[in-house]
C-alpha cells in the first residue's frame, strides 16, 4: 500500500518564504510546525492505494487536460478547530484550479477510487498541526504563488514526521 495525494508543489524558495513569513503565526498558534520542505497545496487526498493501482492513479492524471498555470494569492491564516490545523488560505480560487481538481476527481471516481470530500475545496497550505490558539487572520502582505505543474506525492510516516516523495509531475501548461 502507498499513501498518496495530488498536490501543487512550490519551489523550495517559495516554501522557505512562506515558512519565514508565517513563523510568528505558527508559534502563536502553539501548534507543531511542518518543515518548510513539506509545505504544499493538496488537490486530492487518496489515502492508502494498493501498489498495483498506482499505475491507474497515474493514468487518471494523464487524462486531465490542463489549461494553464495556476496563480494563487494566500491572504489569511485560519485555525481549523475540528482538525487543529493552522492553514494559510486563499480566499478565492481561480477557475483553472477548480477545473483541475474536478478533472482529477472525475477520473479517479470513474476508475473506482474512493474520494472523500467533506466540504467545498479550499486551496490552503497546512502550516502546523495541533494548533491550540487563534492567530492574526489577515496577512499584511499577501503571498502570491504560481504553479506550473502538479504532482502525485507519496506520504510516509517516520519517527521524525511525514516524509513526502514526488512520484510523478504533470505540466499545467500544454
Amino acid at each position: 500500500m502507498r499513501r498518496l495525494f495530488f498536490a501543487l508543489w512550490p519551489a523550495s524558495h517559495s516554501q522557505e518564504e512562506i515558512d519565514k513569513a508565517l513563523r510568528p503565526q505558527v508559534q502563536a498558534s502553539g501548534g507543531r510546525a511542518l518543515p518548510a520542505r513539506n509545505l504544499h497545496v493538496t488537490l486530492i487526498f487518496l489515502g492508502s492505494v494498493p501498489e498495483p493501482r498506482v499505475a491507474d492513479v497515474i493514468s487518471c492524471a494523464d487524462q486531465v487536460r490542463a489549461c494553464g498555470p495556476i496563480e494563487l494569492e494566500f491572504d489569511h491564516v485560519e485555525v481549523w478547530k475540528r482538525s487543529g490545523v493552522l492553514s494559510l488560505v486563499a480566499r478565492s480560487s481561480p477557475s483553472v484550479l477548480g477545473a483541475l481538481v474536478d478533472g482529477l476527481r472525475f477520473n479517479l471516481l470513474n476508475a473506482q477510487f474512493e474520494i472523500r470530500q467533506e466540504h467545498e475545496y479550499v486551496p490552503h497550505v497546512t502550516l502546523a498541526r495541533d494548533a491550540r490558539r487563534r492567530v492574526q487572520q489577515v496577512l499584511v502582505e499577501p503571498i502570491r504563488w504560481c504553479a506550473s505543474e502538479f504532482a502525485l506525492v507519496q506520504s510516509d510516516t517516520t519517527p521524525s514526521g511525514s516524509k513526502y516523495t514526488t512520484l510523478h509531475n504533470w505540466l499545467l501548461i500544454q
